[in-house]
């Protein structure tokens, strides 16, 4: 080991080594030599750098448990636009298994630091919902089933993987404000009603009606579910009893028409349809009457690639999600690109294939992170 100082950074912690003891510093002004380092490095099989590594992060750790005045709360949060911008959106949680009701926020961000990945729940998750008491719905189309997270009872239950019509390919979700649970079964080409308990109540769909569901959303003004039927390149609309009201849409590149639309979103009237395939969202009114558009392909921030999920927060913010990109993307009510999070990667705010988004009504954003078998949580913090 070097007698001089050598600086190393992880993450944002600095760590030297001096006279064969590692040093850690800037944890709440304090410093923590750490001796016998070979020792260390013998019993755990690891090279110099990740001995570095795993020290400074214990070090690191033991601080915020036991002492030098430093808390859970010093730890800096991860925020966008960083400093010294105004920070609007923050890194909150994340989302893989029944260690989301035993673990903290901040053993979460070590632990993804650390490139532990192990204990998560899902496979291939692909869209996500909240309900009104704050559970949290997640469908994986690997596991056929829905996965609830209920937080009254800090327990994980299943919809969907019981009886005889057990979920094949379960896709989008939407609660409806009469405590129904819609599940669209792409593999099945139909859409299940379920209680909250996870009854199934009633199947959409007769024979050859749907090509292939995927986003849902409910409209609670209206009582009406909508259904994205991919492989038509359309929408149609149902009460939440099931029964067929109408459709808009038709495979085409002009206003009113898809290529493949995937998500959709209702917020304050209007419906929010990501056409995929022609790189776009088109915003309707609730009778499916043609409003406005915004967006196009491209492969730079601003432009879309391969859009997947949409969701609005309580301000009228407009979020993307990009599968291509490995991003969501934020918008103004007029369309206008705000800022983008996330890249490549499978640390925080990375993505590897994402899809579906829901925001709840504290502004909570939750993005599904397929191929990470997660689900990512963050909030808007800024105002409008």
């Amino acid at each position: 080991m070097a007698d001089s100082p050598i600086p190393y950074v992880f993450g944002g912690f600095g760590a030297v080594i001096f006279n064969g003891n590692i040093i850690v510093s800037d944890l709440g002004n304090c410093n923590i030599p750490i001796n016998d380092i070979s020792f260390i490095g013998t019993k755990i099989g690891i090279n110099k750098i990740m001995k570095l590594f795993i020290i400074t992060f214990l070090s690191f750790y033991m601080l915020l448990l036991f002492g030098c005045g430093t808390s859970k709360e010093a730890i800096p949060d991860y925020v966008w636009p960083p400093p010294p911008e105004k920070a609007r959106i923050k890194f909150v949680n994340i989302i893989k298994g029944k260690d989301y009701f035993e673990s903290s926020g901040i053993d979460k961000v070590l632990s993804v630091l650390a490139g532990e990945h192990t204990g998560t729940t899902f496979e291939r998750p692909y869209a996500v919902a909240v309900d009104a008491t704050g559970n949290i719905y997640v469908s994986d189309t690997s596991l056929k089933k829905v996965f609830v997270f209920d937080v009254t009872q800090k327990q994980i239950r299943t919809i969907g993987d019981k009886g005889s019509a057990k979920l094949q390919s379960p896709i989008g979700i939407a609660i409806a404000s009469s405590n129904k649970i819609f599940i669209a079964d792409s593999k099945v080409r139909r859409v299940f009603a379920y209680d909250l308990e996870g009854n199934l109540l009633f199947g959409i769909g007769e024979e050859n009606e749907f090509a292939s569901p995927t986003g849902l959303a409910f409209d609670s003004s209206s009582s009406r579910l909508y259904v994205v039927d991919t492989n038509n390149h359309l929408v149609r609309v149902y009460n939440d009893e099931g029964k067929f009201l109408f459709t808009f849409g038709k495979r085409g590149g002009d206003d009113g028409e898809f290529n493949f639309p995937t998500n959709i979103t209702v917020h304050k009237g209007k419906v929010y349809v990501v056409d995929t395939i022609n790189g776009r969202v088109q915003i309707f009114d609730l009778e499916g009457k043609f409003v406005s558009k915004f967006g196009q392909l491209g492969n730079t921030p601003g432009y879309f690639s391969r859009p997947k999920g949409i969701a609005l927060d309580s301000f009228g913010h407009i979020y993307i999600v990009d599968a291509a990109f490995d991003n969501f993307q934020l918008f103004n009510e007029k369309g206008e690109a705000l800022m983008f999070i996330g890249q490549a990667g499978a640390g925080i705010a990375e993505f590897q294939l994402p899809a579906g988004i829901f925001i709840d009504k504290d502004n909570y954003i939750y993005v599904v992170d397929q191929l990470n078998a997660r689900v990512q949580v963050f909030q808007f913090i800024g105002k409008e």
